[in-house]
This record gives C-alpha cells, structure tokens and sequence, in this order.
C-alpha cells in the first residue's frame, strides 16, 4: 500500500497515460483533450483544445490516426 498523497499522485498520472495511450491508438482528439487536463498542467479546456490543435497540426504526417 502507498500513503495516501503518494497513491492519489501515481492515480492521477496513471490516468493521464492511459487516456494518452488510449487516445493515440483511436485517433480520439476528445480523449486527448481529456488527457491534457487529467495531467493537471493544463486546467483550462479551452486551452487544452488549443494545444491539442496546435500538436496535431505540427505532427500531422507522424500522427495519422488523428487525421
């Protein structure tokens, strides 16, 4: 068992990652909006939104999945 801070930290990146991994293999531009904002360093959606864009955009031919 991990104390308690110690389990809601690993928790909160746990689920930042799977919904990251889960996103890039379904292409989902929702749950990568969703990954962005459990990781806790983006708090604003509408910024996570604009960051998810801007990636995407740049990494096009490496992310075909997103298209």
């Amino acid at each position: 068992d991990f104390p308690p801070l110690l389990a809601a930290t690993l928790g909160r990146v746990i689920a930042s990652q799977e919904l990251t991994v889960e996103a890039a293999l379904t292409g989902s531009r929702p749950l990568f909006v969703e990954a962005l904002l459990a990781d806790g360093c983006v708090t604003d959606r509408a910024v996570a939104a604009r960051l998810v864009d801007e990636l995407l955009t740049a990494h096009k031919l490496h992310l075909p999945q997103f298209a």
